[in-house]
C-alpha cells in the first residue's frame, strides 16, 4: 500500500487504511511493522464498515472523485502487480 501511494503521488489518488480492530495497539503494531506513512483511521465501532457493507477483510473500496464507490475488491491484493497498476492508471485517467 505504501509503495502504491508513493507511485501515485502525482495523480489525483489517495490511499486510506481503516482498521476494525478494537484498539490502537494492534493498529500501531501494523503501522510500525509495515513502516506506513499513509493515513490510517480507526473504525473501532464498525461505523464505516457498516456504511459500506463490509463483510470480509481485507476489503477495498475505490471511490471516484465524487466519493461514490467505483469498484469493490475483496481479499488481499498485490498493490504493485502489473494488473493492479494498469487498472488504477486507467481509472485515474478516466477521472480527469
Amino acid at each position: 500500500m505504501q509503495q502504491l501511494q508513493r507511485r501515485m503521488e502525482k495523480h489525483p489518488f489517495v490511499m486510506l487504511a481503516f482498521s476494525v480492530d478494537s484498539s490502537w495497539e494492534p493498529v500501531d503494531r501494523f503501522i510500525h511493522r509495515n513502516s506506513l506513512t499513509l493515513p490510517v483511521y480507526a473504525d473501532f465501532e464498525n461505523e464505516i464498515a457498516t456504511l459500506y457493507g463490509t463483510f470480509r477483510y481485507p476489503e477495498t473500496f475505490i471511490l471516484d472523485k465524487s466519493g461514490r464507490v467505483a469498484h469493490r475488491l475483496l481479499g488481499a491484493r498485490d498493490w504493485m502487480s502489473a494488473e493492479t497498476l494498469r487498472f488504477l492508471d486507467v481509472l485515474v485517467a478516466a477521472e480527469r
